[in-house]
């Protein structure tokens, strides 16, 4: 068994799709409006998450989206969090976002995102709720402002071509929820 970090969940999903590895564990949930990638189908879900509009603590509450400027919301280019940002600006006219670099470039990375928000160099960004909770650890300061999207699961990632290694995911995450060891 081999185990490949890569910068990004795209990164990754390219890993499946051209059968470089025959799993991935992405770090941010496809959303239902963009769909998997052709050829990858998502396995098992691991972990139910939300996805949060952050801000520093101290700095202000945004009050409406709609008042967000395209200048205070950066997220990170081609990533889930610039899908979402482009889906709420529909929703509430007057929210504007921006997106930098991408997921590969570490300063405008989500991590590097959330990093700049804990510091009050950027005043908004996008996370997932288990990113924003792991990194409460480090910048206590950070918080939701918002949820903004609900209901989403982390799912492993395989190509659809392997029935055998899908149907032996299947079982294997059945077996451990049974058990109570991923609850």
């Amino acid at each position: 068994a081999e185990l490949t970090l890569v910068a990004s969940s795209a990164q990754a999903r390219e890993l499946v799709s051209t059968g470089a590895t025959d799993i991935a564990i992405t770090s941010s949930p496809y959303l239902a409006d963009t769909g998997q990638p052709s050829g990858l189908v998502a396995g098992p879900g691991y972990l139910d998450v939300s996805h949060c509009l952050i801000y520093r603590y101290g700095s202000g509450r945004p009050r409406q989206l709609g008042g967000i400027t395209a200048s205070q919301l950066i997220v990170p280019t081609g990533s889930g969090h610039a899908s979402r940002a482009e889906q709420l600006s529909h929703e509430h006219p007057g929210l504007g976002w921006s997106g930098r670099g991408d997921q590969s470039d570490t300063k405008q990375s989500s991590t590097g995102l959330l990093q700049q928000v804990a510091a009050g160099t950027v005043r908004y960004t996008l996370a997932w709720s288990h990113q924003l909770a792991a990194y409460q650890q480090h910048y206590p300061s950070l918080r939701c402002a918002r949820t903004v999207a609900t209901g989403l699961t982390l799912n492993w990632t395989l190509a659809d071509s392997n029935a055998e290694l899908l149907r032996s995911t299947r079982r294997f995450f059945s077996r451990i929820k049974k058990s109570g060891q991923l609850t």
